[in-house]
C-alpha cells in the first residue's frame, strides 16, 4: 500500500505574522513574540499579501531571520509580513 501523507523528512507548515512599526529590515519573530524557525530553502514570505522572491526581495539563510533586500528594504508602518515555513524533523522527533 502506498504511503498517504506528508513526504518523509518534512515537518508541518508554520505560519508567522509580523506587523511592522516602520523601518525594520529584518524579521525574527511574529507579533506574539514567537521566534521564526524555518529550514533554509523551504520558506515563503509574503508582504501585504504579495509573495516575495527569495534572493531578489529577501534572504533567508540561517533558519531564524528574514532579511529584506532590494531597492527599498525598509518596511513601513502597518506592513504585514507573513512567513510560511516548513520545518524538518527526524523520526525521533
Amino acid at each position: 500500500m502506498a504511503y498517504i501523507g506528508q513526504e518523509p523528512g518534512l515537518g508541518v507548515a508554520e505560519r508567522y505574522i509580523f506587523t511592522a512599526s516602520g523601518g525594520e529590515t529584518t524579521v525574527t519573530a511574529d507579533d506574539d513574540g514567537l521566534s521564526i524557525g524555518y529550514t533554509v530553502n523551504q520558506v515563503s514570505v509574503y508582504l501585504n499579501g504579495v509573495k516575495l522572491v527569495l534572493g531578489t526581495d529577501f534572504t533567508a539563510t540561517n533558519g531564524s531571520t528574514i532579511t529584506f533586500i532590494g531597492d527599498s528594504p525598509d518596511l513601513v508602518a502597518s506592513d504585514v509580513v507573513e512567513v510560511i515555513a516548513l520545518s524538518s524533523f527526524s523520526p525521533a522527533d
